[in-house]
């Protein structure tokens, strides 16, 4: 019987990752009541997607990636497949270089994030214009990556705490 919590306990402690990221992707698509912000509103989904694509990737595999853009595009009204899209190219560019971001400093992980979402915030901008078929203002797509980049550091603490929490790899 104690062999089962243990289990029980391993399988709760490695869907944290996850769990962490469906969290955001609610808190993303709160109404916040402040005119034209909910444009505006920072990528927190991408945040934790490409902490967790760093760290643990065992724990956010694509297919959850994949399910977290599809609910992002449920809530918030997006065509679907969208987000996934996007969460997706996010998740193998930052798989294509985790080992350099493993071995190095915050600012180096910060930096990256920074590219990694000016690419999909250009991509999101950009499949809203022609799904639209008009173009659109890119200013809300530029204030929701500057709040963004701004939010990526005050959410990386937690997440490295949570972090410590999760079972060893293997």
């Amino acid at each position: 019987m104690y062999g089962f919590w243990i289990r029980i306990d391993i399988i709760a402690r490695s869907l944290i990752p996850f769990m962490l990221t469906l969290t955001l992707v609610v808190l993303g698509q709160v109404p916040n009541h402040i005119a034209g912000f909910d444009r505006m509103m920072p990528m927190l989904a991408l945040i934790s997607i490409y902490y967790w694509s760093i760290y643990r990737p065992d724990l956010m595999p694509m297919i959850m990636v994949f399910l977290l853009g599809l609910l992002q595009d449920i809530l918030a009204g997006s065509p679907l497949g969208m987000h996934s899209f996007l969460f997706l190219i996010g998740y193998a560019l930052v798989g294509s270089q985790r080992r350099f971001f493993l071995g190095n400093s915050f600012g180096i992980v910060w930096w990256g994030f920074m590219l990694v979402c000016a690419i999909i915030a250009f991509l999101e901008w950009l499949l809203a214009c022609l799904i639209g078929q008009q173009f659109l203002s890119p200013s809300p797509a530029i204030f929701s990556y500057l709040f963004s980049m701004a939010a990526f550091p005050i959410l990386a603490v937690p997440m490295l705490m949570l972090h410590r929490l999760l079972p060893s790899h293997g």
